[in-house]
């Protein structure tokens, strides 16, 4: 559910979403891929768009903290993606408790709102109550749409607020979290989930249960994921009992001192066969809360900006003069610059990044990896400016991996060697199969066994154009973004 849920959602959020009919009861397996990569890029644009919104949404209330004292949280920006607004208010919902609604203000139309509120606060009623301010709404008390003229939404903010705390009648919004039972963590074992089990399906009418377990401290936490926005961490007990916990988008949040109360959900996870406990981090309480500590984050990235230097070279070779730095480029690049890509990059204290990412995954990646104390940033060309150069390189590359290589070419090396994404080169290599210039005869992870082809042209030829131009012009998109972003919006 987890994995291929959102990659479904990803479509209709972003796109049409009819495709997905034919791609679930399809048995042409051509198709089926393509329209399994397209799912892939949309899902990544879709966790991009919502990072992107939600550290938007964070710098206006940095910028405006008065905005919290509405009873609702109301944001509202030109460039957020309606597809998605929903999904960041949600995560805002649980980081302030409090009815959130994000606004996308698109020029010379109305602003589009998405609702996400919480119990005890009918958002849909709430909305209602502001009828002569808006064009349209509708949903139901815990999420609703609206759409109103951009001159008024803040007097919707001030009178949507007015009627939340009419209706609170004075009472403080306090997040509640009810607890099922206490356990010890010598009481969580694969026989009691299973037991639980019988219980299911649990959702709406029945939730999962909420179990607690008392007087824990923290021994360890790793950060985890694609972004490093999860953590994993380590509790025990007093009689040295000790348990792994997940907790979902945790990067920002404080971290317990001393001894605490730790509620979590229980489930188990299977891996290559092996069944293991599972606990899932909701909250967690101190008997006397301490001075609150942020979490201790790793020192600012120190960013120097030469993207827009005329003579770029000869910067380069002066940084170069006063000490060592790495070199990060892909795709086409200066023969007497020595360069690393994504899969040689190594932790360097100063980094160059000499050519643009195709995308915000891989520059997280390089910066993750690298982990800099400087960043000089450059422009020395954006690499393809046409689908058909990309295909014509691209062709080249598997003309040599079919005669040299025994036809084996791997997706990163292939990204890397023209600054692109995997995805855009998995779907460049369906292009070239439905030209009839190569045979994919087999993929396994990351490596695609090819043949020559037979020569002869495939009937959704133009479909497979029409998905290739789409994902190229996405890197063409973010590459114009890196051109112009605040050089902080891009290194973190």
């Amino acid at each position: 559910g987890f994995g291929i849920g959102p990659r479904l959602n990803a479509l209709g959020r972003l796109d049409d979403a009819a495709p997905i009919v034919e791609f679930l009861s399809s048995d042409d397996s051509v198709k089926i891929n393509i329209t399994a990569v397209r799912l892939e890029g949309l899902n990544e644009r879709r966790k991009l768009l919502t990072d992107q919104i939600y550290q938007a949404a964070l710098d206006q209330i940095d910028q405006e903290p008065s905005l919290l004292n509405y009873a609702a949280l109301v944001l509202a920006h030109p460039d957020w993606h309606p597809g998605v607004i929903g999904i960041v208010a949600s995560r805002l919902v649980e980081r302030f408790y409090r009815p959130v609604i994000l606004i996308q203000m698109p020029n010379d139309a109305l602003a589009r709102g998405s609702a996400r509120s919480i119990k005890g606060i009918d958002i849909n009623k709430a909305i209602a109550s502001q009828k002569e301010l808006l064009a349209r709404f509708g949903g139901h008390p815990m999420a609703a749409g609206l759409a109103l003229e951009q001159e008024h939404i803040s007097d919707f903010r001030h009178g949507l607020s007015r009627t939340i705390k009419s209706t609170l009648d004075t009472k403080p919004i306090e997040p509640t979290l009810s607890i099922d039972a206490y356990l010890n963590l010598d009481e969580l074992t694969l026989d009691f989930v299973d037991d639980l089990t019988r219980l299911a399906p649990f959702g709406a009418g029945n939730p999962a249960l909420v179990f607690a377990t008392r007087n824990l401290k923290l021994i360890k936490h790793i950060p985890i994921g694609a972004n490093k926005a999860h953590r994993r961490l380590v509790v025990g007990d007093s009689t040295g009992q000790k348990q792994n916990i997940l907790w979902w988008h945790s990067k920002d949040q404080l971290l317990p001192e001393g001894s605490f109360d730790l509620a979590y959900r229980l489930s188990i996870n299977t891996f290559r066969g092996k069944r293991r406990l599972q606990l899932l981090w909701l909250d967690y309480r101190q008997e006397t809360e301490p001075t609150a500590k942020a979490v201790p984050k790793p020192p600012a990235i120190k960013v120097i900006d030469h993207r827009q230097e005329i003579n770029p070279l000869a910067t380069l070779k002066d940084i170069q003069s006063k000490g060592e730095i790495q070199i990060w480029a892909e795709g086409i690049i200066e023969p007497s610059i020595e360069t690393v890509n994504r899969d040689q990059i190594t932790k360097h204290k100063q980094l160059v990044l000499w050519t643009i990412p195709p995308s915000a995954r891989v520059l997280e990646k390089v910066i993750h990896t690298a982990a800099p104390e400087t960043v000089y940033l450059f422009d020395s060309g954006s690499g393809f400016n046409r689908p058909e150069s990309l295909l014509k390189r691209l062709a080249s590359l598997v003309k040599y991996a079919i005669s040299k290589n025994d036809g084996s070419v791997v997706l990163s090396k292939l990204a890397a060697a023209t600054g692109e994404r995997a995805s855009t080169m998995h779907m460049g290599l369906f292009w070239l199969e439905a030209k009839g210039y190569i045979q994919i005869v087999n993929r396994e992870n990351d490596t695609v066994i090819l043949r020559h082809g037979g020569g002869r042209k495939a009937k959704n030829l133009d479909e497979i154009n029409r998905e290739f131009s789409s994902m190229f012009r996405e890197t063409i998109s973010y590459k114009a973004y890196f051109k112009r972003a605040n050089p902080t919006n891009l290194i973190r």
